[in-house]
């Protein structure tokens, strides 16, 4: 029975895991067609993944955390209807968001077995992330790239405001009808499953993020491949990230190395060197691009629109605010790629300080364990949130209810 139970559990986790991914950007979300109701079986699905989860825990783990699940929801019901009374006129789908948080923090304090990891569900997420990398790279290859295997279907998605073309294979992976201007090269990026290359490098970022710091042995084999995927992106970000990802995490091999092994890594100094002056060369590059220009303005633009309001900011949802501040040679581009100051400007520092709270403890957690790896992880993940926008995604607020809770004492490792 216990056996049954435990597999029942790892489905259950795996299944909310892939609800995550499918809410944060996939194509399936912005599909003619069946946009308007994927929104609300997603949600139907989180509750039901995770009070499943909470019946497969035991009852003893579950009435041990029960009073402190039980202050946190009272906790954050007061703090979410203060700001209702505070902000009056406030759409009532800021109230998806605020259920989104509590089942989150019910799935890490009632769903999760006692002194387990908190990142557990991350490691099925980097699973699912993985296996949709293999196949993203295959049909990329002979789909778009060689026009070997040519296209299933052509579909169409609402990104971006508008109606957008997109050539699908078995629906499983996707790709654009237009080549990606780069370096003076057209290109075919790889946008896998979701809306854009960004978001595709994302989610790869985040599952080689759970890779390097969040097991025990991080599987060379396993790294290699979502890199190799990033590159394909050909996302500025994303090549940052693995980057910072694999200097920090050499950076911590070293630490543990006898003094002659450590000299004998010095010697890879000059190609560390090499590696980062290209970095650079390409952050400049990106810069004079339109796209690097719109991420500069997206600060100014979040932080004029939050000086506005600091406090409860302009409004859930209200992108008007943010389009008013934005530069003219972007007027036909009115997307917004940071989730920090998108949060500031429409919900202020009263809603922001959640997502913020969430990233500075993780970070100063780590500091003061001394766990390198989890103060590495967590800066990582909010240069993420700091150049990518899904802040009101399922997968956002899950990130920063389990680096809450990673700061409670439990272990990091899965």
């Amino acid at each position: 029975m216990k056996l049954k139970i435990k597999t029942l559990r790892v489905l259950l986790e795996y299944f909310l895991a892939f609800i995550l991914l499918l809410d944060c950007r996939s194509v399936w979300l912005y599909l003619s067609g069946i946009q308007e109701w994927m929104p609300g079986i997603l949600a139907f699905a989180l509750l039901l993944a995770v009070i499943g989860l909470c019946l497969c825990n035991p009852k003893n783990a579950k009435r041990r955390q029960a009073q402190k699940w039980m202050l946190l929801a009272a906790g954050s019901a007061v703090y979410m209807a203060g700001y209702f009374l505070l902000k009056p006129g406030t759409p009532f789908s800021l109230l998806k968001l605020y259920a989104a948080f509590l089942l989150a923090i019910t799935y890490s304090y009632l769903a999760q077995p006692q002194n387990s990891s908190p990142f557990s569900l991350l490691l099925c997420y980097k699973n699912i992330v993985l296996c949709l990398a293999g196949l993203s790279l295959i049909l990329w290859f002979f789909g778009p790239v060689t026009g070997l295997l040519p296209a299933t279907s052509l579909v169409y998605d609402s990104w971006g405001g508008g109606v957008r073309p997109l050539q699908s294979y078995f629906h499983l992976f996707y790709a654009e009808t237009r080549g990606y201007s780069f370096l003076g090269l057209s290109l075919q990026r790889n946008i896998g499953f979701f809306t854009e290359a960004p978001m595709h490098s994302l989610h790869l970022s985040l599952a080689l993020l759970t890779e390097l710091f969040l097991t025990e042995k991080p599987d060379k084999k396993r790294c290699i491949l979502l890199i190799v995927t990033i590159v394909t992106t050909i996302s500025m970000t994303g090549y940052i990230l693995v980057l910072l990802a694999m200097g920090y995490h050499l950076f911590l091999a070293k630490r543990k190395e006898s003094n002659r092994e450590a000299a004998k890594k010095i010697l890879l100094f000059p190609v560390e060197a090499a590696v980062a002056a290209v970095a650079y060369q390409l952050v400049l590059a990106k810069l004079e691009t339109s796209s690097g220009s719109t991420r500069l303005d997206d600060f100014q633009v979040g932080f004029q629109a939050w000086s506005q309001n600091w406090l409860l900011g302009n409004g859930y949802g209200n992108t008007e605010v943010l389009v008013q501040y934005m530069s003219s040679f972007r007027l036909y581009n009115t997307g917004f790629s940071n989730s920090p100051m998108l949060v500031l400007a429409q919900c202020g520092l009263y809603i922001g300080g959640v997502y913020l709270f969430g990233l500075i403890r993780g970070c100063l957690v780590g500091i003061r364990r001394r766990d390198w790896k989890l103060t590495g992880f967590t800066a990582l993940t909010a240069y993420l949130f700091l150049l990518t926008s899904f802040p009101y995604t399922y997968l956002a607020v899950f990130l920063i209810c389990l680096l809450n809770l990673a700061g409670s004492g439990r272990r990091r490792c899965v």
